[in-house]
C-alpha cells in the first residue's frame, strides 16, 4: 500500500487530529499503527508545528522497526512535497540514549567516543565475572537445594550453573532498572541475613561485572538508559535544548516500555507535554524475560490528562480468527479457572472489530476462512508429522500462499525444520540458530565425536557422511554410494583404517573400497576425510577448544561457519574452566546442546530472512512472529506445559526440581532488590507464587499475537510432551467454543 493509497478509518482519524499534549492509543494487532504514527508525523510537519532545528521525535524498539517507520514516514513526507529525513528523527530508545550521552558524556564520567558491549560482548563479560565468582564458591546453592546431599556432581554442577546464570541475568536487569550500583546495594542489606542469600551471590557477580566494563570504559545497553537519564536529571539546561529539538515525542510499541524507558521519556516531554504512546497491552510478551512492563502503559491509559484512543479497526484477519481472538479475550478475564488470574485481566478490550466496507483495506472473506483447534494430545513426532502432511498438501493446493509454524521453543522450531527438509519442502527460519549454523555446528560435533571415540565404528560412519554433507562434494548421483560406504565403514576398525600398521597413510579398506571406486565424488571425499581425520588424531593433545577450531580450520570454508566455529569455541572454553572439566564427553554434551537449541551462544547467526515471503514455510518462535503475518498459520504445542492455567501439576518458568519449595531463583532475587529498593518486606515464596500468574497471563498474550497472525486459515494443535502435558485448559475451552458456533 502506497502512502496515497491510505485513507484513515475510525480510530486512527482521531490520531491524525492530534496537534498537541499527552494522548495514548490502544492499537490491536493489524489496526496500522504503524502507518498511522508515520502519517502523523508527516502531518506535523507539513503543517509546521516543528519549526527550524526542530524534529519529531519517533521512538521505538528495534532496529527493523526503526528502519521501517523511517522508510513510511519518508514517504509521506514526500508526497506532501517536502524533502525526505527533514523534521523528523527515528530512534531505538538505546539509540536515543546514545545520542544523549555523546552529547554530554562528560557528566557520567564518559569519554565522548565511549564504547558499547553488543549482547554477544555483553554476555561474555557476565559469564567471566559469572565464573571468577563460582571458582571461590562451588557450593553457593546448598540453602536453595531441595536435596542437598544429592546436588553433587559435574552433572548437578552444570544444572546449577545455569540456575545461577539465569538468576544473575534477572538481577542485573532489575537492578539497573532501579538504578542501583552494586555498592548502593551493599549498603541496603546485611550479607549476615539468610534471606538475602540469592541477593549477595548475584550482587558479587554485578560487582565483578560493572568493574569488567568500569576497566574498558565501556556500557552495556542497560547503562545506556540509565545514564542517559541521569544527564537528564542533572542537567536542567541541557534538558531545554532537547525540549525545543524535540517538540513531540511519538512512541511505539509502549507496552514494552521499562521503568527506565519509560522515565527517559517522561523527563523529555516534560517542558513540552507533547507524548503519543501507541500500544497494545494484550500483545506485551516479553515481561518474563525482560524489564518491560505493560502495566506502564495500563497506567497512563488511566493517567489524569490523557486523552484515550482506540483504534479497533483491523484488517488483517478473516472475521472468524477475529472471533476466536476476541473470545480468548473475554475468556481470559471471565471464564479461566483461575481466579486470580482472571482478577488480572490478562487480556483487555478493546475487542478487535473488522473493518467497515467502506475500507479499501478489507478483511478476508470470511468464506475463505479456516479454522481448524485439535486438542488431543499426540506425541511430539506425531503433532510434527500432521502438521507437516498438512503444510505439504497446502503448498500443492496453492503455492503462492504464505505459511508460518509457530512453535514454543527454538528446540522445537529446529526439529520442525529438519522435518520439512527431508520432506523437500523449503523454508526459512526465524529462530535462535538457523539450520546453516545448526548444520555447520552439527557436522563439527559429528568429527569431534570420531575423533573422541577412536574404538567404535558408528561415530566414524557418521562423521563420513557430515564431512561430505557439508563440503557438498558428493554429486546426487552417487549419494547411494555415499550412503553403502557408510554402512561398510560401520564394519571396520577406526584404527585399522586410520593408522594401519607399517604404514604412514591411511588405508581403505577393501570392503568399502570396491563400491566408491566408480563414483569419484565419494572416492575423493572419503579420501580428504580420512586424511583430515587421521590428523585431527594427532591434535588430541591439544586443549578441547583448541582442538575444535583445529577441525574447524580444516572443515568450514564459509567466514560465517568459521565465525561460529570461534565463537563456539571461547564458550566452551569458558563452560570447562567454569566445571572443571577436561572431559571432551562433557564438550560433545555441550555442544549437541547448542546443535540442538537447547544452549545459547551470543554471537552466532546468519543472514536475515524475507518471513512473509510465498512459497515457502516460515518457522519461527510465537515470540519472533509479533508484527508478522501469513494466509496460514499454525500454532504448535499448545499444552498444559507451554500455556499452564494453574493447576497442581503445570510446570512454570523459573522453577526446577533442583531448587527446594518450588522456588523461581530468578523472581526471588528480583523481589529482594526491589525490597531494599523500596524498604518494603521480603518474604519468601511470595515471588514465586506471583511469577506464576505473571507467566501464566504472558501466555494467554503469546497465544492471542500467534492467533492474531493468521490472515485466512489458523490450525492450532498440541502434544504430550515427555508423556507428562496434556491440553492446555484455554485450547480446550476455544475447541469447544468453536464447536457451538458451527
Amino acid at each position: 500500500m502506497t502512502t496515497t493509497d491510505f485513507v484513515p478509518r475510525s480510530g486512527q482519524r482521531e490520531v491524525l487530529q492530534y496537534r498537541g499534549g499527552r494522548l495514548a492509543v490502544a492499537a490491536v494487532p493489524g489496526s496500522g499503527k504503524t502507518r498511522t504514527l508515520a502519517a502523523l508525523a508527516a502531518d506535523l510537519i507539513a503543517e509546521r508545528k516543528v519549526g527550524p532545528g526542530q524534529e519529531v521525535l519517533i521512538v521505538t524498539m528495534t532496529n527493523s522497526a526503526a528502519e521501517n517507520f523511517a522508510a513510511q514516514v519518508a514517504g509521506f513526507v514526500t508526497a506532501r512535497g517536502l524533502i525526505s529525513g527533514v523534521g523528523y528523527r527515528v530512534r531505538t530508545i538505546h539509540g536515543l540514549a546514545n545520542d544523549i550521552i555523546r552529547d554530554r558524556s562528560a557528566l557520567v564520567g564518559l569519554p565522548q567516543s565511549f564504547p558499547i558491549l553488543d549482547e554477544a560482548a555483553a554476555e561474555q563479560t557476565l559469564l567471566e565475572a559469572v565464573s571468577e565468582w563460582l571458582r571461590a564458591n562451588p557450593n553457593w546453592f546448598l540453602p536453595y537445594a531441595a536435596n542437598p546431599d544429592a546436588s553433587s556432581g559435574p552433572r548437578f554442577g552444570m544444572r546449577w550453573r545455569d540456575r545461577f546464570e539465569r538468576m544473575v541475568r534477572a538481577y542485573l536487569r532489575e537492578a539497573k532498572d532501579l538504578q542501583l550500583s552494586p555498592d548502593e546495594v551493599a549498603g541496603l542489606v546485611d550479607e549476615t541475613d539468610p534471606a538475602f542469600v540469592a541477593l549477595n551471590a548475584a550482587n558479587a557477580v554485578y560487582r565483578l561485572y560493572q568493574a569488567a566494563l568500569n576497566y574498558q570504559g565501556a556500557v552495556d545497553f542497560a547503562d545506556l538508559i540509565r545514564l542517559a537519564l541521569e544527564i537528564l536529571n542533572r542537567d536542567a539546561d541541557y534538558r531545554s535544548v532537547l525540549a525545543y529539538r524535540w517538540p513531540f515525542v511519538l512512541e511505539d510499541e509502549s507496552q514494552d516500555s521499562s521503568r527506565l524507558q519509560e522515565f527517559l521519556l517522561r523527563r523529555l516531554t516534560e517542558e513540552n507535554g507533547n507524548w503519543v504512546r501507541v500500544g497494545d497491552p494484550n500483545q506485551a510478551i516479553y515481561e518474563t524475560f525482560t524489564s518491560a512492563s505493560p502495566e506502564f502503559l495500563r497506567r497512563f491509559l488511566r493517567e489524569e490528562g490523557v486523552e484515550v484512543v482506540e483504534m479497533a479497526y483491523s484488517g488483517r484477519s478473516a472475521e472468524p480468527i477475529i472471533a476466536l481472538a476476541n473470545r480468548l479475550s473475554v475468556w481470559s478475564r471471565d471464564e479461566h479457572p483461575w481466579e486470580e488470574l482472571r482478577a488480572m485481566r490478562p487480556l483487555e478490550p478493546p475487542l478487535i472489530r473488522p473493518t467497515p466496507e467502506s475500507d479499501p483495506q478489507r478483511n478476508p472473506a470470511s468464506e475463505t476462512a479456516r479454522i481448524y483447534l485439535d486438542a488431543e494430545a499426540r506425541t511430539p513426532d506425531e503433532e510434527r508429522e500432521r502438521v507437516v502432511s498438512s503444510v505439504i498438501r497446502a503448498l500443492e493446493a496453492d503455492a503462492d500462499t504464505s505459511i508460518a509454524i509457530l512453535v514454543p521453543s527454538n528446540n522445537d522450531g529446529a526439529k520442525m525444520v529438519e522435518l520439512l527438509g527431508q520432506r523437500g519442502v523449503s523454508c526459512r527460519e526465524l529462530l535462535r540458530t538457523t539450520s546453516k549454523t545448526r548444520t555447520a555446528l552439527a557436522a563439527l560435533v559429528r568429527q569431534v565425536k570420531a575423533i573422541a571415540k577412536p574404538y567404535e565404528t558408528r561415530p566414524l560412519s557418521e562423521a563420513f557422511v557430515a564431512y561430505a554433507d557439508l563440503l557438498q562434494s558428493v554429486p546426487s548421483d552417487e549419494r547411494y554410494v555415499l550412503e553403502q560406504a557408510a554402512d561398510r565403514l560401520l564394519a571396520v576398525q577406526p584404527e585399522d583404517v586410520l593408522f594401519p600398521q607399517n604404514s604412514e597413510t591411511f588405508a581403505i579398506p577393501l570392503a568399502v573400497e570396491e563400491v566408491v571406486q566408480a563414483a569419484p565424488g565419494v572416492l575423493a571425499t572419503l579420501v580428504r576425510f580420512l586424511e583430515h581425520l587421521r590428523s585431527w588424531h594427532w591434535a588430541i593433545v591439544l586443549p578441547i577448544d583448541r582442538l575444535l577450531l583445529t577441525v574447524a580450520v580444516d572443515l568450514f570454508r564459509e567466514p560465517f561457519q568459521l565465525s561460529v566455529a570461534y565463537s563456539v569455541a571461547g564458550a566452551l572454553r569458558r563452560e570447562l574452566e567454569l566445571s572443571g572439566s577436561t572431559s571432551i564427553s562433557h564438550a560433545i554434551n555441550y555442544l549437541s546442546d547448542i546443535v540442538d537449541n537447547r544452549r545459547t551462544v551470543y554471537g552466532i547467526g546468519d543472514d536475515a530472512v524475507d518471513p512473509a515471503a510465498t512459497g515457502v514455510v516460515t518457522v519461527a518462535t510465537m515470540h519472533k512472529a509479533k508484527g508478522l503475518e501469513w494466509d496460514r498459520v499454525y500454532l504448535m504445542s499448545v499444552n498444559n506445559y507451554e500455556f499452564p492455567a494453574g493447576d497442581a501439576d503445570d510446570i512454570y518458568r523459573g522453577e526446577h526440581s533442583l531448587v527446594r519449595d518450588n522456588l523461581s531463583l530468578e523472581d526471588e532475587v528480583i523481589a529482594q532488590v526491589q525490597a531494599l529498593h523500596s524498604s518494603a518486606d521480603y518474604v519468601e515464596g511470595l515471588a514465586s507464587k506471583r511469577a506464576r500468574l505473571n507467566y501464566a497471563a504472558e501466555r494467554l498474550r503469546l497465544l492471542y499475537v500467534g492467533i492474531t497472525r493468521a490472515r485466512r486459515e489458523l490450525i492450532v494443535t498440541t502434544n504430550s510432551g515427555r508423556g507428562q502435558a496434556r491440553s492446555a485448559a484455554v485450547l480446550i475451552a476455544l475447541e469447544n467454543w468453536l464447536r457451538n458456533q458451527t
